[in-house]
């Protein structure tokens, strides 16, 4: 009946009763509306009572929730009700009185008309007087709410210890303090709003409003984000709704930010068709907002004044595929509006860089999976684009362990690099030889990540052989998929195989032999370290041409950086020599130089321009 695309239900009565003349009438009514739905806003029962004569009308109003008053409201407004048409009805330059009063009510019997909150508690009040004119009103009194908490499951997170204290001194409103606390972990997080808002204009109202924000949980969405923030300068909103201006710093201390797996499992048919390197699905994911909506009239006159974001050293982007630590080595990203492309309406975008610095990054190809150690200076780059669709530039290795024969010689491993490129909805993936010399088409560097040959010696081994290097590597990049984002921010398995002079395999120990573990993690604020180790020593014969394997201590390879600076990076490390490295006591080729544990100390510094 209503003809509207709301939801509207509830059961409702009204007793109304006229009298007097046409020209002066007197009315009376109560209503009562029970079990009430106006969209997401419900209510468990609305009193009303109201009288008219002599050209006011006054209204009487109770909020009943969870069996309790929570609201009171009584105005009474100068209307003319005249049964008679060509009547001013609207009289505003007469007096308009009133208040709302709500004493010590329990919050969660008033936010329960809200479904959006989870489980309010807390306690609220409210003592408003009501003065002026229907043109001009008055509001006098505060507005209380204390030990407030909620959880509000479209952000995913619950708020604890909300404070709120609102003065109204006729047509401003005093936002005194306005705070809220979460738990994340062993994490605590603040913030705060202070300022003040006049609506003296009520089409156009001023305001000064200031966000203070310490370690704040302020996202935990599977599909998007689950991230902690802070304010590195304060957010100040000033101005009119008709031109403002917002200016200040955000800093997201941790969290993730997820991507969608778009990598499609492709079956192996035939190296040599260009389609099969096609392993990315192109198709459009459906846009996910970073950052928070603003009211549309609100932004089609906002001036960001150097409003920047930067991250801190636990952000990681991630997916199924994907675990990639992420800085803003290259300088903060600038949030900035753009058109939205909609009649002239405007939105938030963000502009500048975000870095890669360390991670990997698995290709799946089906029953056949190779993991990438992320190469640090790629990026993520925004182009201020409401979308929010950055360009990926991103690289990764991958070590093909090549085998150990008994004969005492080493081949030597083959790396390929893989490339990210594209943008976040339409990513691309293309495979490269990481060693600029050897000249590898993409169906042998495709060959060497899923069999560990090149595509014409597929076949030729045996078949112990083709189990071990197409499948032993993918147990690792299993095993390291699982045990990431646990008490390590990742873990890196390689694996290899190992085969005898004639060919054939010496069996499923002899792979440990070639295989390293890698795991890294974040200390405090600005400390990173990672650790690979050989692991041959729990092979069945050892170390290469059947001597006993080197001791496990020169095996280990360990890195420590260090974050000096926003932009400058102190690391120091050391890396096993060839003897740990390969595994091996016997002889070496003659294509390498056996040489002791390398020590190393380097300074990163980043530029920008």
């Amino acid at each position: 009946m209503a003809e509207s695309p709301g939801s509207y239900g509830g059961l409702a009565s009204l007793d109304w009763t006229i009298g007097g003349t046409r020209v002066n009438p007197t009315m009376a009514g109560e209503s009562q509306l029970t079990d009430a739905q106006f969209g997401d806003v419900r209510f468990e029962e609305l009193l009303g009572h109201a009288v008219y004569a002599n050209r006011r009308l006054a209204l009487h109003g109770d909020l009943v929730a969870a069996h309790d008053t929570t609201l009171h409201v009584m105005v009474s407004l100068p209307v003319d009700l005249a049964l008679e048409t060509g009547v001013r009805r609207m009289l505003g330059s007469d007096s308009l009185r009133g208040n709302v009063r709500a004493d010590s009510v329990e919050f969660g019997a008033l936010a329960a008309m809200y479904p959006s909150l989870e489980n309010p508690k807390g306690s609220f009040a409210a003592n408003i007087d009501i003065s002026g004119t229907l043109d001009h009103p008055a509001l006098t009194g505060d507005v209380l709410l204390r030990n407030g908490e909620a959880g509000i499951p479209r952000v995913g997170v619950r708020f604890l210890g909300m404070n709120a204290n609102l003065h109204l001194a006729g047509d401003s409103l005093a936002v005194r303090d306005v705070s809220v606390s979460t738990v994340d972990g062993q994490h605590r997080g603040h913030a705060t709003l202070q300022g003040w808002l006049t609506f003296r204009d009520i089409k156009d109202p001023r305001f000064d409003l200031t966000f203070r924000a310490s370690e704040l949980h302020a996202l935990s969405n599977p599909r998007v984000a689950d991230m902690s923030i802070s304010t590195v300068a304060p957010l100040q909103l000033t101005g009119r709704f008709s031109r403002s201006q917002l200016t200040g710093a955000v800093s997201m201390d941790r969290g993730v930010i997820y991507i969608p797996d778009v990598l499609t499992q492709k079956n192996v048919v035939n190296l040599d068709d260009p389609e099969f390197f096609n392993v990315v699905d192109t198709s459009l994911f459906q846009n996910r907002l970073l950052l928070p909506e603003a009211p549309p009239r609100l932004l089609q006159d906002l001036t960001l004044t150097d409003v920047r974001i930067t991250l801190g050293n636990e952000v990681w982007l991630k997916s199924s595929e994907t675990n990639v630590n992420l800085s803003t080595s290259l300088g903060p990203l600038i949030v900035t509006t753009a058109p939205t492309g909609r009649d002239s309406t405007k939105g938030l975008a963000l502009t500048g860089a975000l870095v890669a610095e360390r991670g990997d990054y698995r290709l799946n190809l089906g029953l056949v999976q190779r993991t990438f150690a992320v190469e640090r200076g790629g990026t993520v780059r925004f182009d201020g684009d409401v979308d929010i669709n950055p360009d990926l530039s991103i690289s990764g290795l991958y070590t093909v362990r090549q085998p150990r024969t008994n004969a005492g010689n080493t081949i030597p491993d083959l790396r390929i690099r893989v490339f990210l490129g594209g943008t976040l909805d339409r990513p691309t993936v293309t495979l490269s030889s990481a060693d600029s010399a050897l000249q590898l088409s993409q169906s042998d560097l495709l060959s060497y990540l899923v069999t560990g040959q090149q595509s014409f010696g597929v076949g030729n081994g045996t078949d112990a052989y083709t189990v071990g290097s197409v499948f032993l590597p993918t147990i690792g990049t299993a095993i390291g998929s699982r045990l990431s984002g646990g008490l390590f921010d990742y873990v890196n398995v390689q694996a290899g195989t190992a085969y005898a002079a004639n060919g054939a395999t010496s069996g499923f120990g002899t792979a440990l032999s070639t295989t390293r573990i890698g795991a890294g993690k974040q200390l405090g604020r600005s400390t990173f370290i990672s650790a690979d180790l050989g692991v041959c020593g729990l092979g069945a014969t050892g170390a290469a041409g059947g001597a006993s394997p080197p001791p496990t201590a020169s095996q280990i390879g360990v890195r420590l950086e260090q974050q000096l600076t926003q932009r400058l990076t102190l690391a120091a490390s050391s890396e096993p020599g060839t003897v740990g490295l390969y595994c091996t006591t016997g002889a070496l080729t003659r294509s390498f130089v056996d040489t002791p544990r390398q020590w190393g100390l380097d300074v990163f510094r980043s530029w920008q321009f």
